[in-house]
């Protein structure tokens, strides 16, 4: 359940965090994805928190609540 075929640095070599970047592509799944992605905001770790928790629901459930 983890791919890191997206994954990136998100630490310059200063040490600074990278900044977010918007109208991005919307890539990935679309039922997991987070309202971010949907907005066009670049996927980050926690878009990857967001995912999880909707897999964790649909496994339980077995339907997302929306």
């Amino acid at each position: 359940m983890i791919d890191l075929g997206l994954a990136k640095k998100y630490i310059t070599s200063e040490g600074m965090h990278l900044k977010e970047n918007n109208n991005k592509p919307l890539i990935g799944t679309v039922r997991y994805c987070s309202s971010y992605i949907h907005e066009g905001i670049e996927a980050s770790r926690r878009d990857d928190l967001i995912s999880l928790f909707y897999m964790l629901a649909y496994l339980l459930n077995g339907k997302l609540p929306w």
